[in-house]
């Protein structure tokens, strides 16, 4: 979300962006990567929103099984911190708040290894800019991050591709933009296009893997 300051008897120019990352998916299968691609989506949506990931602030939203004193299930939200961790040094973002729940437990039933990432930034309001297609004959890009051998982002490369797109949003030279996350390229490229009414044909053959990975 995006909204100006409420100022009374004035206007602002200044609003707020916040915006926020999960994947249950990645959560379940390694607290770990779950939380680092926690905190790497959530700035990656405030870099196409228009912010800047190098300015965010973050908060967490943790939920995790009854752990008693069972050492494994205590390993998932450890797991799961130094994953969030991690990416904060790598990105130079902090976190400034937060809240955990280790109740998550229903008779047999619980939930998966979950921390949600909050970010919040302040922006100009004229800066900000949303998600679906404007104009037809507009170049679409998409812009890649390697991983490593342990399936986690290049951070060199990331924190180099964040701040190239918030300049040139500043420069007025974006006019739509979207993270990719969950259905991958293809569902963000739907979203976009169900705004305004402006389709989008792609300019080579994508493999079904490149299209639908959530990245």
């Amino acid at each position: 979300m995006v909204a100006k300051l409420p100022v009374l008897g004035a206007e602002t120019t200044t609003a707020t962006a916040m915006t926020f990352g999960l994947n249950p998916y990645f959560t379940e299968w390694s607290p770990f990567h779950g939380a680092v691609y926690s905190v790497v989506e959530a700035a990656a949506k405030m870099v196409a929103l228009g912010g800047r990931a190098d300015k965010v602030r973050l908060t967490f939203q943790e939920y995790f099984e009854s752990l008693g004193k069972d050492p494994e299930k205590w390993g998932n939200p450890f797991a799961a911190l130094l994953g969030a961790l991690w990416a904060q040094h790598q990105l130079k973002i902090p976190a400034i708040g937060g809240k955990d729940s280790m109740s998550g437990t229903f008779e047999h039933i619980h939930v998966p290894p979950t921390l949600a990432a909050f970010a919040v930034d302040v922006l100009p309001a004229g800066r900000a800019v949303s998600a679906e297609f404007k104009y037809p004959g507009n170049k679409v890009y998409v812009v890649p991050c390697k991983k490593d051998s342990q399936d986690l982002p290049r951070f060199d490369q990331l924190n180099k591709n964040f701040a190239a797109i918030s300049k040139l949003t500043a420069e007025k030279k974006v006019f739509a933009a979207k993270s990719v996350g969950i259905g991958g390229i293809a569902a963000a490229i739907t979203k976009m296009c169900l705004g305004n009414n402006v389709g989008f044909k792609f300019t080579k053959t994508v493999s079904h893997d490149d299209l639908f990975c959530p990245d």
